[in-house]
């Protein structure tokens, strides 16, 4: 899976990453490449030989989904009967605006190289170990 990730520029890289260590956020995150090595030198770890850009997840409620589940368990002509629906999605879809709230999760199909010479020994040696 690694040798098939996409190789990210370090230099052109600004934002939060995943790698194997304790990471600055913690469970291997940091906001980016300098904190997740500054890290690693805090807590006595090596620095890794790549790490894994994140993908950003921001808190959205989906309003059609949310009327969908309300009815369910209701007659068939249930979500027929609602009023105002409109108003409900123009809400909901101004509120998901509003959110700050976010979550970062690891792209695995995209890869940062730290250390050139200790990632080629790592994709020249056991792949199964890096993956």
């Amino acid at each position: 899976m690694l040798t098939k990730a996409t190789v990210i520029d370090t230099a052109g890289y600004n934002g939060p990453v995943s790698a194997q260590c304790g990471g600055e956020w913690g469970e291997g995150y940091s906001s980016d490449i300098g904190a997740m090595i500054e890290a690693c030198h805090d807590a006595g770890e090596p620095v890794p030989a790549y790490c894994h850009p994140c993908k950003e997840q921001r808190l959205r409620l989906d309003p059609v989904s949310l009327l969908e589940t309300a009815t369910d368990d209701m007659h068939e002509e249930a979500p027929d009967q609602i009023v105002d629906a409109d108003e409900l999605v123009a809400f909901i879809t101004s509120w998901n605006e509003k959110q700050t709230c976010v979550c970062y999760y690891e792209d695995r199909s995209r890869v940062i190289i730290i250390d050139p010479v200790q990632f080629d020994d790592l994709i020249g040696g056991n792949v199964d170990q890096l993956t």
